[in-house]
């Protein structure tokens, strides 16, 4: 599967992240607030948000599926910011 790329939210192999040009445009992400393994979503469903200095942003699902899992190593979401096109938020099946 291509990688799908919608309004900077990236989607591959089921797993979705945000791309470094909307990381860039947000600003460092410094909470995230992960999704409930198990939850349903629809494509544009908000799957979870991220709180940068400015602002709190909603991360809208570009697939439709159940959340099978969640980057639990995302507790500390340094890895979005220092490399947001290859750190998955979760994966959707």
């Amino acid at each position: 599967m291509a990688k799908i790329i919608v309004e900077g939210i990236w989607a591959e192999e089921g797993k979705i992240g945000i791309t470094a040009e909307k990381r860039e445009e947000l600003g460092e992400i410094g909470y995230i607030e992960l999704p409930e393994v198990g939850a349903e979503v629809a494509v544009g469903d908000k799957v979870c948000e991220v709180e940068t200095i400015k602002e709190v942003v909603d991360i809208l699902a570009p697939i439709a599926g159940k959340i099978v899992a969640v980057n639990a190593d995302l507790d500390d979401p340094s890895a979005l910011n220092e490399d947001p096109d290859n750190t998955w938020i979760c994966e959707i099946a």
